[in-house]
């Protein structure tokens, strides 16, 4: 299926290996729709997802997927190699199903490391695309991704793109109505010929969640992108996703990643 629609597409996100920030540390009820991998070099981390507390410490690896909603606690004079890059294919912004939280230790994960150190390396921030740096750069993230890929195959749960093709045309429905208000099934009926219920079940089937989770989570993506490319007010931006006004999507934010937007933007240029 997916030669008929291209390969999925990869974006590197941020990339460090050092220290972390005090003011990093410590998140509260986050959520994003990146691939996160932390290899931790000192210190120690405590993940809380789902009920579910995981421990990972000095050696091993800890492996996030998006929509992953956690809290998690660094302490110990922490010091990671932190890899996040998102994955794009027809409204999918990973591959079903999706995967718990993973700790493995990293003795025998020697090539990834060093993927990941040489991908820290050459992670320049923004780089023309027609420079000598970008396509290197590129080249160490396509190494990383294949020991990447090596490493999620060991944990035994085949990954698929999605068989019913009538899931796209609900995405795309969606992606054209961003908005946090209640989804709008009639027009959505309408619009791809299916019941409500057909709907969900189609959705759930296909993707491993419900049409509300992927537009909460479309919506916290598109309010965040705005947000760091400052050229919209937090009300506009509110107004554009459906919101009451600036306060109520600085509430939604805050509730959705523990921050608010504001302070959400200033930790970016961290």
């Amino acid at each position: 299926m997916p030669d008929s629609f291209g390969p999925p597409q990869y974006s590197l996100g941020l990339t460090y290996d050092k220290h972390v920030d005090p003011d990093h540390r410590v998140h509260l009820m986050t959520t994003d729709l990146y691939y996160i991998s932390w290899y931790i070099r000192s210190g120690h981390a405590e993940i809380k997802c789902n009920g579910q507390t995981f421990q990972a410490g000095a050696g091993q690896w800890v492996f996030i997927d998006p929509f992953t909603r956690r809290s998690h606690r660094l302490w110990g004079d922490p010091v990671l190699v932190s890899i996040r890059f998102r994955l794009s294919w027809r409204g999918l912004d990973y591959l079903p199903p999706q995967l718990g939280i993973r700790v493995v230790d990293g003795g025998n994960l020697g090539q990834l490391l060093a993927a990941a150190e040489a991908l820290c390396e050459a992670d320049q921030g923004e780089l023309p695309p027609t420079s000598a740096a970008y396509f290197r750069r590129q080249s160490l993230f396509f190494r990383y991704l294949e020991q990447w890929r090596r490493q999620r195959e060991t944990f035994g749960v085949a990954e698929h793109f999605p068989r019913d093709q009538r899931v796209f045309a609900i995405i795309e429905h969606l992606a054209s109505h961003l908005s946090i208000q209640p989804i709008d099934y009639a027009g959505l009926q309408r619009a791809v010929g299916l019941s409500r219920a057909q709907i969900n079940r189609i959705f759930q089937r296909e993707t491993g969640m419900s049409p509300r989770q992927w537009m909460v989570a479309r919506c916290l993506d598109e309010a965040q992108q705005r947000i760091r490319q400052g050229s919209q007010s937090l009300k506009e931006i509110a107004a554009l996703l459906g919101f009451f006004d600036a306060s109520h999507f600085t509430r939604w934010h805050r509730r959705q990643t523990g921050r608010s937007p504001t302070d959400w933007r200033e930790m970016q240029d961290v």
